[in-house]
């Protein structure tokens, strides 16, 4: 019965463990929690229960070579597929295979003739044979019949041979919505990103993540659930983006401190484009510090670094470019790094910690000095949008990540000059033409134009993340899991 073969597992896996707790107790040694489950995977996924039953009536289990000498009435084969039955055979013998038949061993072609031998003399006086194979094709050679069935089909044309498709419909329950109540613990954890001085800050990027699944932030800025980066070959967006910050921020600071106005001149930009040397030489000792790890290193690089770093000067000059044809600016700031405690329009009040990739100040021609705060872009970021709400649009494969998170620092660094218009730009690296700041038709040179509505619809995603009375739920928009570190909690 099942409940008997289920008590031989049991039994066979109480006798293993109890045989790894006597070796463990005789030599006397300690061991972490990985190394025991480990343990314990190897020796229950060695373990063998083998199955009992009346050989003279009932249903028998057996393998192939089981069945010699033995006459059935009614068999069932299972997996008759090519290449399972039978089963390819590799020759484990230094050997060549010419010698072997020069010399008369046995070789590949004898092992498929006894399985031949086998499986006719095993159907050879039964009186129902069902053969079952899987017809699915989800890889190469897979759904191919046994080459026995078709020899059974030529070799016994008078049988009757009956061929049936059966098609298994799985029904897949339906999956779990995961939502984490704001209990009183959660609360006070949330309630750390609302107290002065707390040491705790939320972030643009933590708050576009809480836009695409609050469950994602929850996990990651309530619970403080770290999961580490898998570590690939290659250079990734985010360390490609985080060189060409860097680069950006080297050459113009070196520029800006030769004159006390930090003025960076189209002459002064024209001349470090020439400098290619230059610039090779602060891409590669960057690459080398943030990617290989190695500081003030200036080697040549080779392989896959040198093609990188080909194209970041790539990058590099396509901004340098775009900054000369500008007419030059003053380079007020870079990589600021900017703590406030922020009361919204609603009186809800959250520190907010950010990096601004560039603060400058550029003449108009009017030669009226414009502040601008630029945030450099190396992914596909869009820099336009027909309305404000496509900022905060979660259920949109296409929001506008980049432009939220440029509104917010704009909005922080008008602490420090209320009174100042500020031009956010996004300066697209990989298409330079596409930089820029456009709701609707409009390039937007100022942020407070459209900062009312924008601090509305922030004020309500705000006032959500805080609002105890709405869960931690799963996104809706499932492109958003793609790349999320926590698919594996929320099985999407």
């Amino acid at each position: 019965t099942g409940a008997s073969v289920e008590m031989g597992f049991i039994s066979q896996y109480i006798d293993l463990l109890n045989q790894l707790a006597n070796t463990v107790l005789k030599y006397n040694f300690e061991m972490n929690s990985n190394t025991f489950f480990y343990l314990i995977g190897r020796l229950l996924g060695s373990a063998n229960v083998a199955f009992e039953g009346e050989p003279m009536k009932g249903l028998q289990i057996m393998g192939i070579l089981e069945t010699r000498c033995l006459d059935f009435d009614n068999i069932i084969i299972l997996s008759m597929n090519e290449r399972v039955f039978p089963r390819k055979h590799y020759s484990r013998s230094f050997i060549p295979n010419n010698l072997r038949k020069a010399f008369g061993m046995a070789t590949v072609e004898f092992q498929d003739c006894m399985y031949a031998y086998y499986f006719f003399r095993m159907i050879s006086r039964a009186k129902n044979i069902y053969l079952l194979y899987d017809a699915r094709t989800q890889a190469i050679g897979s759904g191919e019949p046994s080459r026995y069935i078709e020899q059974i089909r030529v070799l016994y044309p008078q049988a009757n041979i009956t061929k049936k498709v059966l098609n298994f419909s799985i029904n897949v329950p339906k999956q779990l919505e995961i939502a984490v109540e704001k209990n009183g613990r959660i609360q006070k954890l949330l309630d750390r990103y609302r107290t002065p001085d707390s040491g705790c800050y939320l972030s643009a990027s933590s708050i576009n993540k809480y836009i695409n699944c609050p469950l994602s932030f929850y996990f990651e800025k309530v619970e403080d659930l770290k999961i580490a980066d898998e570590v690939t070959e290659f250079m990734n967006e985010s360390t490609l983006g985080t060189i060409v910050h860097s680069v950006m921020n080297q050459l113009y600071e070196d520029l800006a401190t030769q004159h006390s106005d930090r003025l960076i001149s189209p002459n002064k930009i024209a001349r470090l484009i020439d400098d290619t040397d230059k610039i090779s030489r602060v891409v590669t000792t960057t690459i080398n510090k943030i990617y290989s790890n190695i500081d003030n290193c200036n080697e040549v690089l080779t392989g896959e670094t040198l093609l990188i770093r080909d194209a970041i000067i790539y990058y590099v000059k396509s901004i340098l470019y775009y900054d000369k044809d500008l007419g030059g600016f003053k380079f007020l700031q870079a990589e600021k790094d900017e703590k406030l405690s922020w009361e919204l329009p609603s009186g809800i009040r959250i520190n907010i910690h950010q990096f601004i990739d560039r603060v400058d100040e550029i003449t108009d021609s009017n030669n009226q000095p414009i502040l601008r705060i630029v945030d450099y872009k190396t992914g596909k970021d869009k820099t336009a949008a027909s309305t404000v709400g496509m900022m905060f649009d979660a259920k949109s494969n296409d929001r506008r990540k980049a432009m939220l998170q440029l509104m917010i620092y704009c909005n922080v660094y008008s602490y420090n000059a209320p009174d100042r218009a500020i031009t956010p730009v996004i300066y697209s690296v990989r298409n330079m033409k596409d930089s820029g700041f456009k709701i609707g038709k409009d390039n937007i040179d100022d942020f407070h134009k459209i900062n009312d509505d924008f601090l509305e619809m922030f004020d309500n995603v705000i006032s959500e993340m805080f609002n105890p009375d709405i869960k931690f739920t799963q996104t809706q928009n499932t492109k958003n899991c793609e790349y999320c570190k926590f698919t594996s909690f929320c099985h999407r």
